[in-house]
């Protein structure tokens, strides 16, 4: 579960009563929609384990440099906000290397006792800061980088080279799911990380507003609905979905996210009535939007290992949303969706899945959403941190 560095660990973990205890999240993004960060900031929050937390990410178009989430939670975006970025591989190079060296000038004078990175992208940078100020290390990726789509060849390579170095040199190491867990023990000889699964609070009521919700988003009142909420990319399902549900105009599919195929979703539903799209949302406004549908979708595709090995955001909001989901033959959310009985799992044909769809009656949904409810709570989010604060405790007071 935990690794430590030898070099650092005589000094991590102390309260150091000559400076605040600060805690630093660093990831590479926009931080717009990154509700993973917000429950673990959230929880540590809460803990009493930091006077404050920050959240390191990048610029963006019309975004603060700087927000304030709550008393003791902050927002930092760091780099140059520019409309619209060219999307070459070396552009994106020079963006990571600019950024990551902006926040390096700012925590050589900015002295932080824990530091997180969410990404291998941002690790050697926060080994660097853990270095400089003997801060506690933590890393946790949201998947399995080394193994994702965009990394192939000699990116692969150089990847995983850079994790396996660092990955040892952490105090604690986070995953999402088991499967990732266990091939981080097997292809890098650590102690099995703690696995931190991407679950959420059920949401308290359903019914409130429900109608008014359907209609606010264009849905009929009584049709049977269907939601993919994320991102919306390839590898995802989302064509799959489109195509599917061309042929079912009795059933209705709405598309919840951003992403490069905003502009075929839109076309589809201009041509679709059963078809709905809408941008995403804040984190907190998910799950009421969300629970508008009837059946949560999360269609994975087996494109790389760390698809395979996934138990995505989605798969957890749509049980606390009250949805019974329909997950791919993978082998983490097909596992789950067994155990729990809250589902259905999908075959990867197309027709096999519109048979699948249209199969569905009120009783069976029904039915699942029981089951759905019931896991929704045995796997809330209040259950899940206990175990991610306990580690900390023993970090920060061993």
């Amino acid at each position: 579960m935990v690794s430590r560095a030898p070099a650092t660990s005589c000094a991590h973990g102390q309260n150091r009563s000559d400076q605040p205890m600060r805690n630093a999240h660093v990831y590479a993004s926009t931080l717009e929609h990154e509700s993973r960060m917000l429950r673990i900031t959230d929880a540590l929050a809460r803990s009493g384990r930091f006077d404050s937390i920050s959240l390191f990410g990048m610029g963006g178009p019309g975004l603060p440099e700087h927000e304030q989430i709550d008393r003791q939670r902050e927002l930092l975006r760091f780099g140059h906000r520019h409309a619209s970025n060219p999307g070459g591989s070396l552009f994106k190079l020079l963006r990571m290397c600019s950024w990551s060296l902006l926040l390096w000038r700012y925590f050589i004078h900015h002295p932080v006792a824990c530091i997180n990175a969410h990404s291998l992208a941002v690790l050697p940078l926060c080994y660097l800061v853990s270095r400089r100020h003997q801060a506690l290390l933590v890393y946790e990726p949201h998947e399995l980088e080394t193994e994702s789509i965009a990394s192939r060849g000699l990116r692969r390579l150089v990847s995983r080279a850079v994790e396996r170095l660092l990955i040892r040199r952490c105090d604690v190491v986070f995953v999402v799911s088991g499967a990732i867990a266990d091939w981080y023990a097997l292809n890098y000889r650590i102690p099995r990380p703690l696995v931190i699964r991407n679950v959420t609070e059920p949401l308290a009521s359903r019914t409130e507003d429900h109608a008014a919700l359907r209609a606010e988003v264009g849905l009929p009142r009584d049709g049977t609905v269907f939601v993919y909420q994320g991102a919306m990319m390839p590898g995802r399902g989302v064509e799959l979905l489109l195509r599917a549900f061309c042929s079912l105009p009795e059933l209705h599919l709405l598309l919840l996210g951003n992403g490069p195929l905003v502009p075929s979703i839109i076309d589809a539903t201009a041509r679709n009535s059963n078809l709905h799209y809408h941008p995403a949302v804040p984190p907190a406004e998910v799950l009421k939007l969300t629970a508008a549908a009837d059946v949560g979708l999360c269609l994975t595709e087996a494109a790389c290992l760390s698809y395979a090995y996934s138990l995505p955001n989605k798969l957890f909001e749509y049980l606390a949303a009250g949805l019974p989901v329909i997950v791919s033959d993978l082998p983490e959310q097909s596992r789950f969706v067994a155990a729990h009985k809250c589902g259905w799992i999908a075959p990867s044909d197309e027709k096999a899945l519109a048979k699948l769809l249209t199969s569905l009656n009120r009783e069976q949904i029904t039915s699942r959403r029981a089951s759905a409810a019931k896991a929704a709570e045995e796997c809330r989010w209040s259950r899940e941190q206990e175990r991610m604060i306990e580690v900390y405790r023993t970090l920060l007071d061993g």
